[in-house]
C-alpha cells in the first residue's frame, strides 16, 4: 500500500514539474494567437454547434419523462370535463 501511495506521489510531482516548465511557453502562445486574432469578427457558418439545451437538457428531459410514465403511467382515459367520477371511485359517505 505504501509503495502504490509512494509511485502516486512520485507521478503526480511528475506532472506538477512538467505543468510549471510548461507553463510560460503556453502563456505566451495563447498571448500570440490572442493578438494575431484581435479584431477578427466571427462569422456563422452553417456547421454552428447546437445550444446545451438541445445537447443535454432536452435529451435528459425526454428521458426522465419516460421514466415518470413508466414509474406512474398516465390513464388511458379521463371523464369529460363535465361529467362525475363513477360512484366506484367516489369516496364513502359516512
Amino acid at each position: 500500500m505504501l509503495l502504490i501511495i509512494a509511485i502516486a506521489a512520485v507521478g503526480a510531482a511528475a506532472f506538477f514539474f512538467a505543468e510549471l516548465a510548461s507553463s510560460p511557453m503556453r502563456t505566451r502562445r495563447n498571448l500570440v494567437h490572442r493578438a494575431a486574432n484581435y479584431g477578427l469578427i466571427r462569422t456563422a457558418t452553417g456547421k454552428e454547434m447546437p445550444k446545451f439545451r438541445e445537447r443535454a437538457l432536452e435529451p435528459f428531459i425526454a428521458k426522465a419523462a419516460g421514466l415518470m410514465l413508466r414509474v406512474n403511467p398516465a390513464p388511458r382515459s379521463s371523464p369529460s370535463p363535465g361529467a362525475s367520477w363513477p360512484r366506484a371511485c367516489a369516496r364513502p359517505r359516512r
